[in-house]
């Protein structure tokens, strides 16, 4: 789910902030997804994809927890910074988790049916948020929101250790 569209529709409405604050969220969102995707792609290559993946749902559940209990602006700045670096981190984990088991020549091709199943499931899992949030509120929204995220971190703890890491390039 594009949990930081919904963490700025949410702060606008509930902070009483104007418009204009949704392109500063957009940039700290950008800002934080840059450093997500570069630092998951380095964790990754050493301690293996799985791992990125699990550690990047438990900064989901951070920064649910952060909008959940909302006490301010810069309690949000930390909510999306946090969202938007877990975003990026669990797209680099998932894209190195597939191509690590995609067969030997096929690892394009998983890597991209795997971006089109998480962008499909994404675009479904936010609209349907965006209706239950308009039904019974972002408060209900984000604490239902967590138990997907606690499911998936389950179902990753499950591969870690078990992926095979590639051997270590040297000079980088």
């Amino acid at each position: 789910m594009s949990a930081e569209a919904l963490f700025v529709v949410s702060a606008l409405e509930r902070l009483g902030l104007g418009d204009a604050y949704a392109g500063v969220f957009a940039s700290v969102t950008l800002a934080a997804s840059g450093i997500g995707g570069a630092l998951a792609g380095w964790i990754g290559d050493r301690g293996g994809h799985a791992r990125t993946l699990l550690v990047s749902l438990a900064i989901q559940v951070v920064a649910f927890v952060l909008v959940l209990r909302l006490g301010g602006i810069a309690q949000f700045y930390v909510a999306l910074s946090l969202a938007g670096f877990a975003s990026a981190a669990m797209q680099i984990g998932l894209a190195g988790l597939t191509a690590r088991l995609a067969p030997p020549g096929a690892e394009g091709a998983w890597m991209a049916i795997m971006r089109w199943l998480t962008q499909l499931v994404s675009a479904l899992a936010t609209a349907a948020a965006a209706f239950l949030a308009d039904r019974v509120g972002y408060t209900i929204l984000f604490a239902v929101c967590i138990a997907p995220v606690v499911a998936a971190m389950l179902a990753a703890r499950g591969v870690v250790g078990r992926e095979r890491l590639a051997p270590r390039a040297r000079g980088i």
